[in-house]
């Protein structure tokens, strides 16, 4: 096989997967299908999340949904860092599960994309971010 005709099929092969990825995500990129998951979010936002605690805004940063949860109450500094470890675990699990149950965000998570939260304080600042990944909706093996 000469060089041109090795370039020819290279270059057809990326474009069938070119293809074949436009369809799997409907006709849209995946810039454009988290863009358009953070737009439609934003629709039912800010509501009420659990303990006074706010789902205020999505949007996107690079390949991950991230959705700010704002904390109206509490001030980094007054956090007792002590517990921060146990609300970091239980959070990332009700993110997981509610990630891995919701047909858009898994449709997000196969396309390699990320759903995250970032918890806020009152001045916006991070206490901690969260977030999870395709890998995470996979049955764990128990030894």
């Amino acid at each position: 096989m000469n060089n041109k005709a090795l370039i020819a099929g290279l270059v057809l092969l990326v474009a069938v997967a070119g293809v074949l990825q436009w369809r799997h995500t409907g006709g849209v990129s995946g810039a454009d299908a988290l863009k358009r998951a953070a737009d439609k979010a934003n629709l039912t936002l800010p509501r009420p999340y659990v303990n006074g605690l706010v789902f205020e805004h999505a949007h996107v940063v690079g390949d991950r949904l991230v959705t700010d949860v704002y904390i109206p109450d509490i001030r980094l500094a007054e956090l007792d860092q002590k517990k921060l470890p146990m609300i970091h675990r239980q959070e990332q699990g009700d993110l997981i599960e509610s990630a891995c149950a919701d047909p858009e965000q898994r449709a997000l998570l196969r396309d390699k994309a990320q759903v995250a939260r970032r918890f806020l304080d009152q001045e916006h600042k991070l206490i901690f971010e969260i977030a999870a990944t395709e890998a995470d909706c996979k049955p764990k093996v128990v030894e």
